[in-house]
């Protein structure tokens, strides 16, 4: 049994690359709907974002509520650089393949 450690490298490199973009992403997308779009309400936003699975009762939820938007905000900023991440080398494998 051998393994291809040259594989397991580009693996800890591409999750590394998705982890930083994932929170570069996420918080320059929360700055600036909280900047540009809330006139500085951190709070709002992250309980209007936690109102997407809670309804009308997250506005009333507190912190609880405060803290599960802003986990499902950097929930979907990782999903979205994953995606992103990955249709990106998919678009290199296929140019690689045609040429």
């Amino acid at each position: 049994m051998t393994l291809n450690f040259q594989y397991d490298i580009q693996q800890i490199i591409m999750l590394k690359a998705i982890l930083k973009t994932g929170v570069i992403v996420g918080t320059l997308d929360a700055l600036a709907a909280i900047i540009i779009l809330a006139k500085m309400n951190a709070v709002g936003v992250s309980q209007f974002i936690a109102s997407g699975a809670f309804g009308k009762e997250a506005f009333s939820g507190g912190a609880a509520m405060t803290i599960t938007g802003i986990l499902f905000h950097y929930l979907f900023a990782f999903s979205f650089t994953t995606l992103y991440f990955f249709c990106f080398r998919m678009q290199h494998f296929c140019k690689a393949k045609a040429g």
